[in-house]
């Protein structure tokens, strides 16, 4: 099984995400961009999932992924894959507040 947690799958187009209905996989505690009609016909796929709302990046426009105070996606992920991955790539910690965050980025207050 192909198991997805605690990201953000996110763009412009309508669907970021192209499913099979013979595909083994689990996304979980994600924000993605999906409209209805996928959702519907892969329910099965997900457990605990932001579906099309803007995750709030800093500056998308100069590549800067790390979350705004606002972001949906603030201690929204799940607790045990924090511990998988307990740092992000900004060097921070995910397991020091309530729970990790959705994406590659800890909520950092002082970046903004």
């Amino acid at each position: 099984i192909i198991k997805i947690g605690n990201s953000i799958i996110w763009g412009a187009k309508r669907d970021e995400l192209e499913l099979d209905e013979n595909a083994n996989i689990n996304i979980e505690n994600s924000l993605l961009r999906l409209e209805t009609e996928l959702r519907e016909a892969y329910s099965d796929f997900f457990t605990d999932c932001i579906f099309n709302t803007d995750p709030e990046f800093l500056d998308v426009d100069n590549f800067d992924f790390n979350l705004q105070d606002n972001s949906p996606c603030i201690n929204t992920g799940n607790v045990e894959i924090g511990m998988s991955y307990p740092i992000d790539l900004n060097g921070n910690s995910r397991i020091t507040d309530s729970a990790p965050d959705m994406g590659t980025f800890e909520y950092q207050p002082e970046i903004e």
